[in-house]
């Protein structure tokens, strides 16, 4: 992918801009999350975990180097030349806030991978922000979907089956049509996750259970939910 491969850093940091190979500029929050969402959407189109990996490469880079001490993150990071300060965007526009696409990820990788400390931060942040939430309106329309994660059952939709048999494509793409906001999708082989799926991304049953991943021996693509909720 071209943004991972010009823009990021070895440090793991992000470039801001890029022409014809040549980077400048110190990338902000949006976009680290913004990129880390665009992952997190790739891994439920494609069976290949190093989108996973990166995103949360990605959101726990921003989280240590754009945190703000009173909860959310800041604009620009740490290390970020700002002469007038650090500044705190929240509002949703015409495209969400980085605040608010930082929390919904969050949540996304904690129903994906159940690392409860992505949940909890996420959890942490809206709870800092209740005041504003409760006089906000549709300029905070997407914490309001990521509040609606916290306060429901999110769920980690497995899907196992052959990868590109169209049976098995059926049933990712009928999920996909109608794309939850209460969930997410994981696609493993029919004959269980992998080792590297498994240590990036919790596959509830599908590398124990290879039976019931391949629909009980009778070749048969798989589905099932699972309640990634934490607290």
């Amino acid at each position: 992918m071209h943004l991972l491969e010009v823009h990021r850093r070895p440090d793991g940091s992000l470039w801001r801009t890029s022409v014809e190979g040549r980077t400048a500029g110190e990338g902000v929050l949006d976009d680290y999350a913004f990129l880390a969402a665009g992952l997190v959407a790739m891994h439920q189109v494609a069976w290949d975990p190093r989108w996973l990996r990166a995103a949360q490469e990605l959101i726990d880079h921003a989280r240590v180097m754009f945190a703000r001490p009173g909860g959310g993150w800041y604009l620009a990071a740490t290390d970020g030349e700002t002469p007038l300060g650090r500044t705190l965007e929240y509002f949703d526009s015409v495209e969400p806030s980085g605040n608010a696409v930082m929390l919904n990820v969050l949540l996304d990788l904690a129903a994906i991978t159940g690392e409860s400390v992505y949940r909890d931060e996420a959890r942490a942040t809206l709870e800092a922000f209740a005041g504003l939430l409760t006089r906000g309106g549709p300029e905070l329309a997407w914490w309001f979907e990521a509040a609606g994660k916290v306060l429901w059952p999110h769920y980690d939709v497995v899907i196992a089956g052959i990868p590109g048999a169209a049976e098995t494509e059926a049933l990712r793409e009928a999920f996909l049509r109608r794309l939850p906001p209460g969930a997410v999708l994981t696609c493993v082989p029919a004959a269980g996750a992998g080792d590297e799926q498994i240590d990036v991304a919790w596959v509830p049953g599908a590398s124990t259970c290879p039976s019931r991943a391949c629909g009980a021996g009778r070749g048969k693509p798989t589905g099932w939910p699972a309640d990634s909720s934490v607290g």
